[in-house]
């Protein structure tokens, strides 16, 4: 799975949405090729406002989702 956090925009600078993607999508084919299932990992922050959904949608997506408090 890729996995793009919030902190990693302090190692790569922070990638606009068509870059982003693109990075992604670059890992995703890697990981395909490799045999491998591919997908991403990312918070609704990200699936709303820094992906394009749109172009990630053959992969699967594993959201992040987390309550501060057990429920």
């Amino acid at each position: 799975f890729f996995d793009y956090e919030y902190d990693s925009d302090r190692l790569a600078g922070k990638l606009d949405k068509k870059k982003l993607t693109d990075v992604a999508l670059a890992f995703l084919k890697e990981v395909q090729q490799a045999g491998y299932q591919a997908g991403v990992y990312a918070n609704l922050d990200f699936i709303r406002n820094r992906y394009d959904m749109a172009r990630l949608k053959p992969y699967d997506l594993w959201l992040a989702h987390y309550n501060k408090s057990p429920g």
